[in-house]
């Protein structure tokens, strides 16, 4: 179902928008009109061993103590510079 816009309300309606509602309007128009122009690069392609290849750890199992125990250790790290 289409509706029949009002062109002139429509605008007497922004006008009356405080400024900065004006412009993030404005900004959210341009993003849509950027959005239909960009065009998106196909992906080619790939098996599970090339996506997931890198993947591969053959030392011991980690335990959830191990994993929490080293992201406190990053965090500690990144907050020391």
């Amino acid at each position: 179902m289409h509706s029949v816009i009002n062109k002139k309300k429509l605008i007497e309606t922004f006008e009356r928008l405080p400024q900065n509602r004006q412009d993030e309007i404005c900004d959210f128009i341009d993003y849509l009109a950027y959005k239909e122009t960009f065009k998106k690069e196909e992906i080619p392609q790939t098996t599970t061993n090339e996506a997931a290849g890198c993947l591969h750890y053959s030392g011991k199992s980690k335990t959830q103590e191990d994993i929490d125990d080293a992201i406190r250790e990053g965090v500690r790290r990144q907050w020391k510079k």
